[in-house]
């Protein structure tokens, strides 16, 4: 019997031919969906500065919104995050799905709470059919699923209700967050799986 051409194999690590825009799969896991929505919400928030000329952009921190949201890309480009192809190793191993979900987490809710009311009245005009709030509704549900199901929700209790920022200081942590799911690289490329013994 002869072996499948080489392009029938496939390895989860390999970069996926999809674009960030599309949302997650109905079938991934909370945390997958949550990436995808982070990423959309975060287009078109960082598009929404390039075209406004407003003065968040004369402050230069539309760059460093740029480049995180370009880090942010390419890591889910390098592992398929929100397509659901690392899926199973939020299964297998607690340690990389805390990881990662705690820093998708958090740059969920810098998104949602700190950074979109700032334009909160650009964007529902500016944002693709169903506008905002629906988007941030179901970003605060998929927060809620993965706090609620890791036992904890410490993630999002640094963010939740605080008081008004500055753009630098939001653009600060969305630095330090997608710099941190980058150092994740050796973590998701050589897992260690949990054998839970029945």
């Amino acid at each position: 019997m002869s072996e499948p051409p080489p392009e029938t194999y496939t390895t989860p690590m390999a970069p996926q031919p999809q674009t960030s825009e599309n949302e997650a799969s109905n079938s991934g896991s909370p945390a997958s969906k949550l990436c995808g929505e982070a990423i959309r919400l975060f287009i078109s928030i960082v598009k929404h500065i390039s075209q406004s000329g407003g003065p968040y952009k004369a402050e230069m921190q539309h760059g460093s919104l740029q480049r995180s949201l370009d880090r942010f890309r390419l890591w889910d480009d390098a592992y398929g995050v929100s397509w659901g192809e690392i899926d199973y190793l939020f299964r297998g191993s607690r340690r990389i799905y805390r990881s990662i979900s705690g820093l998708l987490v958090s740059i969920s809710i810098t998104l949602v709470d700190r950074l979109s009311p700032l334009f909160v009245e650009e964007l529902k005009t500016n944002l693709t059919p169903g506008g905002l709030e629906p988007l941030a509704r179901k970003m605060k549900g998929l927060i809620e699923n993965i706090s609620d199901g890791d036992g904890q929700s410490d993630s999002a209790g640094d963010y939740t209700d605080c008081t008004p920022d500055s753009i630098k200081e939001i653009a600060e942590d969305l630095k330090a967050d997608t710099m941190g799911l980058l150092e994740l690289d050796p973590l998701i490329r050589h897992p260690v799986l949990d054998f839970e013994t029945e």
